[in-house]
């Protein structure tokens, strides 16, 4: 029996957007196991219908993608869409700490 502790993200088919095509850019450049972790996540972000489950190392992933696209827009003088992606990106990290300090084993077992 596997226990998965997951958060529930709800997005924006905009949002959801972004985030595919960021982590579809991202993908074609990491390699070995850490790309075959960023796909997992990949596959949960192409199979969402709004709503991402994801734990904290998918949403590390989904975060640094996002990041990622945001600098190659920044870098070819596209800031506004590059501030979308970064902003984007922070807002999934906040609920990444959020899920994080919710879920704390350490704080789960000492309430135990």
């Amino acid at each position: 029996m596997e226990i998965r502790q997951a958060a529930k993200i709800h997005l924006l088919p905009a949002e959801l957007g972004l985030i595919k095509t960021a982590m579809r850019a991202y993908s074609y450049q990491i390699e070995g196991w850490k790309k075959r972790l960023f796909d997992i996540a990949f596959g949960r972000v192409l199979k969402s219908n709004g709503t991402l489950e994801m734990d904290g190392m998918e949403m590390e992933y989904v975060t640094m993608a996002l990041r990622k696209y945001g600098w190659f827009h920044f870098m070819n003088q596209r800031k506004e869409t590059a501030k979308i992606y970064f902003e984007l990106a922070q807002w999934i990290k906040e609920k990444k700490v959020e899920f994080q300090q919710k879920n704390n084993p350490l704080k789960k077992a000492a309430s135990a």
